[in-house]
């Protein structure tokens, strides 16, 4: 085949239909806290020893070429100091691919410096372990210290300490060595107790090559040259605090660093990163935030942060979003560097958050630490609760952050808590790291925590945590000691005389799922209210009856028509349902007349149903001013009815009644959660015959609320103004709108002109510019297509390659067949990572999928040879996810087939299975849902 010309492609265009949406639902933010390298996580350390200080001595290589044999080695010494707790002959402590001098390991008493002589020493590389078998007993109370000599490597993973780089001004590649040791890392950096209960003080010392510099937990207390070693240096730091292994960090670098302005906090702030992107514009809101958010928690939390500085490094290679190693906090660069012209307003609200949730565990994860790691919630649930309470403290009004909880976490959680793979926050076993799903231990504990905040109050519950943060400094904690402490403040202040703290947080925390509450109007001035718990479907409620775990404590406070307090005066309960009713009936003034919501401001962790007659109430009230209700509660209310109608506890034209008053909806909460959960539905129906009902449907909710906020991004604008723009937009364009149209050829004009489009607006903008490239006529016969495509090769950060490739990816139909041409070509400009994902945004159009299925069949084995057998299972399950249409359907599982005969990979083959099974589903869901929404939307459209 003849290789795809580049002119070509640049200048060819024609327009078609709406292109797809161009925004990825947001999924919140979560570390990677997961065991690495394949280490059996079964074991955990005898308490025989304990230790109380460690001695580092490291020195990791990264400025010799790439094939000298010390390139990327870590020589260097540990010395623990241990006390003795129960007699022993045997030290067994933590390491993981480490080279051990044994012949200079040493063992001596310190009060007498009387070595002991070691008999053996064992590795055991499954159990990540170092052992010492000792010639006499050591003795309870006494003090030893073991001297350790190794080489550990500065390894090509993501863990423990690893090597990263970037490409300085001139192109060069410049190494780096970096940390990561939550969980179970520091084991690949040194010999020890590499367990979270364990905690110890530390003195690093760090040997690095002239012209780099080191980062670590404590402050640098001097350097000094090492003798022997031309250019180089021994960089002392500081002594730290007490803590765990997996909370030690390192960074070798020639990062230059940016000072938080001054006045704001009293300690050293900084942020750290490569010299190419780091500078007081790309900086300075993130060093601003830090300094901001620190003496936040400091006074919120009256509790002191714990060092002299607080350092921030964007690191280039990094697995987790985050890690608040204390005092060095590591970050991905994206979420810590903002670049002028290509981040977005989003990007900054997710800065801010995560730089909020990582300098909240200084309190809540570094200064009190969780036992082990089935109280890890204890950790992350906290911080991701104060995550948007710190943020908001950087950002005042900008992002309306203390609105976010419901789309930030709530509904995030509960989709996934109602999931067959969910679990309890806290589990029992105590001997195995990790296996809580992320989502229950950040979201649903930080829902879980924001319910106890509304029903204890805040005066109750901010003393609480303040005294358990005090009392339990430098040591580590299970719940039972979080909920004695909550208890404690309770019965001084008097705030919860109905049930024990435990028995009601027991109920939350060590069972999965949540309830659904149901609101039913008897008479008068009475209602039942119950609670069971929320299932996916009729056939798995069928199958599981209702069981003495499946109830909860819930707290039930509500807001009516006659007292439509919304606010936190009124957030704490009125009365409790326990966890051994499953329904009560109570009187509520007013019931028979006035609407009632339940949860008022969505504080709690439950989803809530009313009857005909209260829902009825709901809904006049939404149409005539939604405003009366708080806009946490209607975007909560948008949401567990849109997912209890999907669950079959509701009609589905229940759910889409409360979309009727959007066009006067103007809160960007509101709308993300419409739009989350719509976007399914749209996918799903895109290629049926009432998708355009729907389209013009929405068009005449989404118009009305972008017209009021403007369509134009103005330098006045709010950035919560902005993101809402950005979603509105998106929906608007991808759903037709004409006036995004307009809107396109505008910007295009002025990119011709050489003024660029604001980055929130870009995706939208360029991918419609794209669709219409052939209508349009621009300055200097200047090319969309090929500036964007000029735009991709320069670039060098995942997001703009996602920008434009998308872009790209919206072009018109007679096109197509020339990007599938230049994606699969052996000498394309685009990587193959971005060929594969172009060809994935290519099936979102249904224009194009016949085209792809039929190019993929025709020359599957070239294809493969040169994008690989997954590019295969990539394009089929994108496909897969967007089809209902009956023949496209039918082509895509015979090239299902057709493939099947060709990969020989196991998880493409799975993932193929799993496509079919997706297309089953995709029918199912339109069998069952097509006709009534169909019909509803008749009723809407259909001329009174």
């Amino acid at each position: 085949m003849q290789a795809f010309s580049f002119v070509f492609l640049i200048l060819f265009g024609a327009a078609f239909g709406s292109p797809p949406l161009q925004l990825s639902p947001f999924t919140g933010f979560q570390e990677d806290i997961s065991p690495s390298n394949g280490i059996l996580a079964g074991v955990r350390l005898s308490k025989d020893l304990v230790p109380l200080h460690y001695d580092v001595q490291i020195r990791p290589i990264i400025n010799l070429p790439v094939d000298d044999p010390e390139q990327f080695t870590a020589p260097g010494e540990v010395t623990i100091r241990l006390r003795c707790v129960t007699p022993t002959t045997n030290i067994t402590l933590h390491s993981n691919d480490i080279d051990i001098h044994y012949d200079d390991v040493t063992v001596r008493i310190v009060q007498t410096s009387i070595s002991i002589r070691i008999v053996t020493h064992t590795n055991d590389s499954s159990m990540s372990t170092y052992s010492m078998q000792l010639e006499s007993s050591l003795d309870a109370g006494l003090e030893y210290e073991v001297f350790i000599p190794f080489t550990a490597k500065v390894g090509n993973r993501l863990s423990g300490l690893y090597r990263s780089s970037y490409l300085d001004a001139a192109g060069q590649q410049k190494w780096l060595a970096t940390t990561q040791f939550q969980s179970i890392g520091a084991r690949q950096a040194f010999p020890c107790f590499d367990e979270p209960g364990f905690r110890s003080t530390f003195n690093v010392t760090i040997g690095r090559a002239e012209g780099y510099h080191s980062l670590a937990n404590a402050p640098l207390k001097e350097t000094v040259p090492i003798p022997g070693m031309e250019n180089w240096f021994w960089d002392i730091h500081e002594v730290t605090v007490s803590m765990p292994t997996y909370l030690v960090a390192m960074v070798i670098s020639d990062f230059v660093s940016v000072d938080a302005p001054t006045g704001i906090s009293t300690y050293d702030v900084k942020i750290w990163g490569p010299p190419t992107i780091t500078n007081s514009i790309t900086a300075e809101f993130s060093a601003r935030s830090a300094a901001q958010i620190v003496s936040f928690f400091e006074n919120y939390l009256e509790s002191p942060y714990q060092f002299s500085k607080l350092d921030s490094a964007a690191i280039p290679d990094f697995a987790a979003g985050a890690m608040e190693n204390w005092a060095l906090n590591t970050y991905r660069i994206a979420y810590l560097i903002y670049f002028e012209g290509e981040s977005t307003q989003m990007e900054q609200w997710r800065e801010a958050a995560v730089i909020a949730h990582e300098i909240s565990h200084h309190w809540f994860g570094d200064l009190v630490t969780c036992n082990w790691w089935n109280d890890i919630w204890l950790n992350e649930g906290f911080a991701s609760y104060m995550e948007i309470i710190g943020a908001a403290s950087a950002t005042g009004s900008d992002f309306d952050a203390m609105n976010r909880y419901p789309i930030d976490k709530i509904q995030l959680a509960m989709d996934f808590d109602a999931g067959a793979t969910t679990q309890p926050i806290r589990s029992n076993v105590t001997d195995e790291l990790g296996g809580i799903p992320s989502r229950i231990i950040y979201e649903k504990a930080a829902s879980i925590i924001r319910m106890m905040q509304s029903f204890l109050g805040e005066a109750t519950f901010i003393a609480a945590i303040r005294n358990y943060l005090d009392k339990y400094a430098y040591d580590n904690t299970v719940q039972d000691q979080l909920f004695e402490e909550l208890q404690a403040q309770v019965d001084i202040d008097g705030t919860l005389t109905q049930y024990p703290v435990k028995a009601v947080l027991d109920s939350w925390t060590l069972q999965s799922g949540f309830p659904i509450v149901t609101l039913s109007w008897i008479g008068g001035s009475a209602v039942l209210i119950s609670q069971e718990k929320f299932r996916l479907s009729q056939q798995q409620r069928n199958a599981n009856s209702t069981q003495a775990n499946d109830l909860w404590f819930v707290p039930i406070s509500y807001a009516t028509k006659s007292n439509p307090d919304f606010s936190d005066t009124n957030w704490k309960p009125k009365f409790w349902l326990d966890n051994s009713t499953a329904s009560a009936t109570h009187l509520i003034f007013g019931a028979g007349t006035d609407w009632i919501v339940l949860n008022p401001d969505a504080r709690s962790y439950y989803r809530v149903l009313y009857d005909a007659h209260f829902f009825q109430l709901i809904n006049v009230q939404l149409l005539s001013d939604h405003s009366v209700v708080s806009l946490a509660s209607r975007s909560q209310l948008i949401d567990d009815y849109f997912k209890s109608a999907f669950a079959g506890y509701v009609p589905i034209e229940e759910a889409l009644e409360l979309t009727k008053y959007l066009e006067n909806e103007a809160e960007n909460t509101v709308w993300t959660t419409v739009f989350n959960n719509l976007r399914t539905p749209n996918r799903r129906m895109i290629d049926t015959p009432f998708y355009t009902k729907f389209s013009t449907y929405m068009l005449s909710k989404v118009t009305p609320a972008l017209t009021r906020i403007g369509w134009e991004q103005l330098p006045s604008d709010r950035p919560v103004t902005i993101i809402l723009r950005t979603q509105l937009l998106d929906w608007a364009c991808a759903l037709g709108s004409p006036q995004c149209t307009t809107l396109a050829e505008d910007y295009a004009i002025k990119l011709a002109e050489g003024t660029g489009v604001p980055a929130d607006l870009q995706p939208m903008i360029f991918c419609k510019a794209v669709s219409i490239s052939d209508s349009l006529n621009l300055p200097g016969e200047f090319s969309v297509k090929g500036f964007l495509l000029q735009q991709y090769l320069g670039a060098s950060r995942a997001e703009r390659f996602t920008v434009f490739i998308n872009a790209l990816a919206c072009d018109a139909p007679s096109y197509i067949l020339g990007w599938l041409e230049l994606a699969t070509s052996t000498s394309s400009p685009i990587t193959t990572a971005h060929a594969v994902q172009l060809i994935q945004r290519l099936t979102e159009n249904p224009v194009n999928r016949a085209m792809i299925i039929n190019y993929f069949a025709n020359d599957l084995v070239r294809i493969i040879a040169v994008l690989g057998e997954s590019s295969v299972s990539s394009m089929v399950s994108s496909m897969a996810a967007y089809t209902s249409e009956t023949t496209t359907s039918a082509q895509l599982r015979s090239f299902i087939e057709v493939a099947l005969e060709v990969v020989t990979d196991g998880n493409v083959r799975s993932s193929l299975t799993a496509s079919r099974t997706q297309l089953d589903a995709n029918a199912d869901w339109i069998a069952t849902w097509g006709p009534k929404i169909d019909t509803w939307l008749d009723s809407q459209l259909s001329p009174e």
